[in-house]
């Protein structure tokens, strides 16, 4: 069963479909992940500039202070690939800019935010199931 995005506050600019986690300075605000951070969600697609003719760019999902949706721990969404892809089947951790990568084999615990459903290249959108996991390596 999908779940609907939900609502939040931006606490910084948060791209489209990347994860973003909860600020610990503020009660209820978010900000995009980084790489190592636990996510709490998914940014929808939704760009926060209007469909103007000469805004090409529409990649942001809101700035400071605004409102926006996310989509919770258990959603099925689109998540932007970073660097190298991924597979279907792949576990999903951020990179610096909230994208996902694929998890590396590794012994430091590791904050995987969804599992690849579909295999896409660097710089797409792929379809993926939002999770909250500690990854250990193999």
């Amino acid at each position: 069963m999908p779940f609907d995005p939900v609502q939040g506050k931006a606490a910084g600019t948060i791209p489209i479909s990347t994860f973003v986690k909860l600020n610990a300075a503020a009660n209820q605000q978010f900000l995009s992940c980084g790489a190592g951070d636990r996510p709490i969600g998914i940014s929808t697609e939704a760009a926060h500039d209007a469909p103007i003719p000469s805004v090409t760019a529409r990649t942001t999902a809101a700035v400071s202070g605004d409102q926006f949706k996310y989509y919770p721990i258990g959603s099925i969404c689109r998540l932007l690939a970073g660097s190298g892809g991924w597979t279907a089947n792949d576990m999903l951790i951020s990179d610096a800019g909230g994208a996902g990568v694929t998890v590396a084999s590794s012994t430091a615990a590791q904050f995987v935010g969804a599992i690849a459903l579909e295999t896409v290249a660097a710089g797409e959108y792929g379809l993926v199931q939002s999770v909250l996991m500690a990854y250990t390596g193999t």
